[in-house]
């Protein structure tokens, strides 16, 4: 089976490889890798940006972790290795 290494690096040089072929008299072709990465960034970003506005909050594990806090620091009260406020 192979990585995701693999794989990636072969459909790159395929793409590299075609790139290569084509006649270089247009500027579209000629940028195409440097449109590629920039085009990419601007999707990574807007995908981070939608991942963040559309975060749910999760009143339920808040409340349980506030719960465990506060039995971890009974727990450590009692072993005496911390004081409780």
């Amino acid at each position: 089976m192979a990585s995701q290494l693999i794989k990636y690096s072969c459909v790159v040089s395929f793409l590299l490889t075609i790139w290569f072929c084509l006649p270089w008299d247009n500027v579209l072709i000629a940028y195409a890798p440097i449109i590629a990465i920039v085009l990419l960034g601007i999707y990574a970003v807007l995908s981070v940006l939608h991942g963040v506005a559309t975060f749910n909050d999760c009143e339920y594990a808040k409340v349980s972790l506030q719960e465990e806090i506060k039995e971890a620091r009974i727990d450590l009260a009692m072993k005496n290795l911390v004081k409780l406020d």
